[in-house]
């Protein structure tokens, strides 16, 4: 019986979601394809005396078990153990209705992701940077029924798409809780890294692959992991097409004001 929750939100989690999130049916391709590699942002005046964070990196893991299909729809979900960890690492892929540049200016708008992301109550950028442009990002969860958690996390783009919508995207990033002193009354997750892959599939659509690996500290009930890998995920593939729409109307707009 697992006692931690295992999802998380664009480099942030989504746990215990409180139900499940049925949607149509679309193909996927195999999560035996490589993990996107990436991290990414950071931000706040607790941190400045650390000095800089290291650089950020990310290696796959090792003796990592076989995919199981946790939810088959429009997003599809996969889960799978990881030797000596008590969690599991997910797999999320699936269509987003939006060009991949509008959903990449979301993903790096991580103190935008209160107004957005499911959970989200608290992003923002730590003043400590590594010399590689990665981010320290301090994120705050309010999550339904157990106590809020929250994560300090290195992020970092290893590739972005172009200004003409070429190329793609990604992101990556990975706990680095002994930077900042845990607060009263949130529990600090004790893992977190994972990543994002988009890539352009038509003008005003993209493929999305988003893998992650969370241990949230504390004790989660079995249902409550297992209702969030089915639904954190595809909530969190809603959300972020939802604001990359908002982002991809903005600069249509901004475009025709200029000609």
């Amino acid at each position: 019986m697992r006692s931690r929750l295992t999802v998380a939100i664009g480099g942030l989690a989504l746990i215990a979601a409180q139900a499940f999130g049925q949607v149509e049916p679309a193909p996927g391709e195999s999560p035996e394809a490589e993990a996107p590699e990436s991290v990414h942002d950071a931000g706040s005046a607790e941190a400045e005396d650390a000095g800089a964070p290291p650089a950020a990196t990310q290696s796959a893991p090792e003796d990592a078990g076989p995919w199981e299909v946790v939810l088959e729809g429009r997003v599809t979900v996969k889960a799978r153990e990881r030797a000596g960890s008590p969690v599991r690492e997910v797999w999320a892929e699936g269509p987003i209705d939006a060009p991949a540049i509008d959903i990449q200016e979301a993903l790096i708008d991580a103190e935008r992701f209160p107004k957005f992301m499911p959970y989200v109550r608290e992003s923002r950028r730590l003043k400590a940077e590594s010399p590689d442009g990665a981010r320290l990002m301090y994120t705050r969860l309010e999550l339904p029924i157990v106590t809020s958690r929250d994560y300090v996390t290195l992020v970092q783009e290893d590739e972005l798409v172009g200004a003409d919508g070429t190329g793609e995207f990604r992101q990556r990033w990975e706990a680095v809780n002994d930077l900042l002193p845990s607060r009263a009354n949130v529990i600090r997750g004790q893992l977190n890294e994972g990543g994002w892959n988009v890539k352009p599939d038509g003008e005003e659509r993209s493929w999305a692959v988003f893998r992650t690996t969370i241990d949230p500290g504390g004790w989660l009930p079995n249902f409550a992991v297992e209702m969030g890998n089915k639904t954190a995920m595809t909530k969190t593939f809603e959300a972020v097409e939802k604001e990359a729409k908002r982002r991809y109307k903005d600069r249509k707009k901004a475009q025709a004001l200029k000609k």
